[in-house]
């Protein structure tokens, strides 16, 4: 569930569409969910350093479409 249903009680479409199509991307770019929960440690991690967090979890993604990913979610 995208971080805004989870902090707030209204429901956003756009912005929580938007998330979700982020971690669909990544998931399908690499593999691998980007985190476990909008509330856990990789969650806060891939927000300040996406390209540590991926290198320290072995997923390969490039840096462009990281951006992109990092950039919807």
């Amino acid at each position: 569930m995208a971080p805004e249903v989870v902090n707030q009680a209204t429901y956003e479409g756009p912005p929580v569409d938007v998330f979700a199509c982020g971690v669909m991307l990544f998931m399908m770019l690499t593999g691998k969910p980007p985190f476990s929960d909008a509330c856990d440690d990789y969650h806060k991690y891939m927000m300040t350093n996406a390209r540590e967090i991926c290198d320290r979890r072995k997923i390969q993604i490039d840096d462009g479409a990281l951006e992109i990913c990092v950039g919807m979610l």
